[in-house]
């Protein structure tokens, strides 16, 4: 299983929060999932991969990369990449660079995965996880919103 992970790049977590990531996380490992998919860093994107890093002694999980190739096919982070992550995944379909391919990159891996993982506040509108969440109830993913988990 898949999981797609799409989250505000820069939001306001605790430790109740953190703890409640790394429980689902283990929790949809227990289910199935054993790839675990990004696009960019920001707040849910860290703590997902330090949460990885301590489950993968119990669980086989990859990390997968999904990024949009640059017009010159010249990225400035793919050798860092390259050494950090167990998988990449690059397509060139999905787009250049920019706000669009954010978003055509968003739908085209959660066209891919099984499931959304998403650290998302419905009160900040028109940000590309709000869209994200959108496209994936549209498509009748699974949703989980972290947020929802610690109300």
């Amino acid at each position: 299983m898949k999981v797609a992970v799409i989250g505000h790049r820069l939001v306001e977590v605790n430790d109740i929060v953190k703890l409640a990531i790394l429980r689902q996380i283990a929790e949809l490992a227990e289910e199935g999932a054993d790839r675990f998919c990004f696009t960019f860093g920001g707040t849910l994107t860290d703590i997902c991969l330090t949460a990885i890093a301590e489950l993968k002694q119990y669980y086989d999980i990859k990390r997968v990369y999904y990024r949009a190739i640059y017009p010159d096919d010249k990225d400035p982070v793919v050798n860092y990449i390259l050494n950090l992550w167990v998988k990449e995944y690059f397509d060139e379909v999905v787009g250049k660079v920019g706000v669009d391919a954010v978003n055509k990159k968003d739908r085209f891996m959660i066209d891919d995965c099984d499931v959304l993982l998403t650290l998302y506040a419905p009160n900040i509108k028109n940000s590309a996880t709000a869209c994200a969440v959108a496209y994936a109830k549209k498509k009748g993913k699974r949703i989980i919103n972290v947020l929802n988990l610690v109300k």
